[in-house]
Protein backbone atom coordinates (compact mmCIF):
# COMPACT_ATOMS: atom_id res chain seq x y z
CA UNK A 1 0.00 0.00 0.00
CA UNK A 2 1.45 3.41 -0.46
CA UNK A 3 0.20 6.28 1.28
CA UNK A 4 -1.85 9.52 -1.01
CA UNK A 5 -0.11 12.36 -0.15
CA UNK A 6 2.68 10.18 -0.92
CA UNK A 7 0.59 8.85 -4.47
CA UNK A 8 0.12 12.63 -5.47
CA UNK A 9 3.57 13.79 -4.63
CA UNK A 10 5.26 10.79 -7.18
CA UNK A 11 2.69 11.69 -9.89
CA UNK A 12 3.57 15.57 -9.93
CA UNK A 13 7.22 14.30 -10.15
CA UNK A 14 6.95 11.53 -12.84
CA UNK A 15 4.22 13.46 -14.63
CA UNK A 16 5.95 17.66 -14.49
CA UNK A 17 6.24 16.99 -18.45
CA UNK A 18 2.79 17.35 -18.54
CA UNK A 19 2.97 20.88 -16.96
CA UNK A 20 6.21 21.81 -18.76
CA UNK A 21 5.79 21.15 -22.22
CA UNK A 22 2.50 20.71 -23.03
CA UNK A 23 0.81 23.60 -21.13
CA UNK A 24 -1.47 21.25 -19.02
CA UNK A 25 -2.25 22.54 -15.65
CA UNK A 26 -3.30 20.20 -12.58
CA UNK A 27 -6.86 20.43 -11.87
CA UNK A 28 -8.13 17.99 -9.21
CA UNK A 29 -6.37 16.09 -6.33
CA UNK A 30 -8.57 13.27 -4.99
CA UNK A 31 -7.84 11.40 -1.80
CA UNK A 32 -10.24 8.56 -0.53
CA UNK A 33 -8.98 7.64 2.64
CA UNK A 34 -6.50 5.33 2.39
CA UNK A 35 -8.44 3.42 -0.81
CA UNK A 36 -8.08 5.53 -4.02
CA UNK A 37 -6.23 8.38 -5.06
CA UNK A 38 -6.28 10.56 -8.72
CA UNK A 39 -4.79 13.80 -10.08
CA UNK A 40 -6.42 15.44 -13.33
CA UNK A 41 -4.46 17.02 -15.59
CA UNK A 42 -6.46 19.51 -18.22
CA UNK A 43 -5.56 21.64 -20.91
CA UNK A 44 -7.56 22.63 -23.60
CA UNK A 45 -8.51 19.90 -25.39
CA UNK A 46 -7.71 16.81 -22.59
CA UNK A 47 -8.08 15.65 -19.25
CA UNK A 48 -5.16 13.08 -18.53
CA UNK A 49 -6.41 11.12 -14.66
CA UNK A 50 -3.84 9.46 -13.05
CA UNK A 51 -5.56 7.54 -10.85
CA UNK A 52 -4.64 3.79 -8.14
CA UNK A 53 -7.09 1.91 -6.18
CA UNK A 54 -4.79 0.94 -3.27
CA UNK A 55 -6.84 -2.34 -2.22
CA UNK A 56 -7.11 -3.87 -5.47
CA UNK A 57 -3.58 -2.15 -6.72
CA UNK A 58 -5.01 -1.25 -9.58
CA UNK A 59 -3.54 1.74 -11.13
CA UNK A 60 -5.22 3.52 -14.31
CA UNK A 61 -4.02 6.42 -16.77
CA UNK A 62 -7.71 7.46 -18.79
CA UNK A 63 -7.22 10.60 -21.11
CA UNK A 64 -10.96 12.24 -22.14
CA UNK A 65 -10.89 14.39 -24.94
CA UNK A 66 -12.85 17.74 -24.59
CA UNK A 67 -15.66 19.57 -26.67
CA UNK A 68 -14.85 23.09 -26.12
CA UNK A 69 -12.98 22.61 -23.52
CA UNK A 70 -15.58 20.62 -21.37
CA UNK A 71 -16.17 16.93 -21.22
CA UNK A 72 -18.69 15.64 -23.59
CA UNK A 73 -22.31 13.72 -22.18
CA UNK A 74 -21.75 10.15 -21.71
CA UNK A 75 -25.38 9.53 -23.00
CA UNK A 76 -24.02 11.32 -26.51
CA UNK A 77 -20.42 8.55 -26.52
CA UNK A 78 -22.43 5.25 -25.59
CA UNK A 79 -24.54 4.03 -27.93
CA UNK A 80 -27.05 1.06 -26.80
CA UNK A 81 -29.10 -0.70 -29.18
Amino acid sequence: MIDGKLYISKVKEFFSFLILEYDFKIDKETINGNAFYDIEYKNNKKIISISYENIEDYYMVTIFKLKDGKMGNVSNVLEVK
